[in-house]
């Protein structure tokens, strides 16, 4: 994993521990992120931040994809 994907997916991670109140550390990069109860609302969200972060458009459904 390159250093731009180890910042990215370090970033998910805390953004979906703190929706799930647990540490980031807790989240397990290998599961779908609909296991840890996130809405479509949260998922909306999330891309938007990834979007910023990247700063390039997303597919809507790619949360849910992976």
């Amino acid at each position: 994993m390159s250093a731009d994907e180890t910042t990215l997916a370090a970033e998910v991670a805390a953004w979906v521990g703190q929706r799930c109140g647990r540490p980031a550390e807790e989240i397990d990069r290998d599961r779908p992120l609909v296991e840890f109860g996130l809405s479509s609302v949260d998922a909306v969200e999330l891309a938007g931040r990834l979007e910023q972060s990247l700063g390039r458009t997303l597919p809507a459904t790619l949360l849910w994809e992976y």
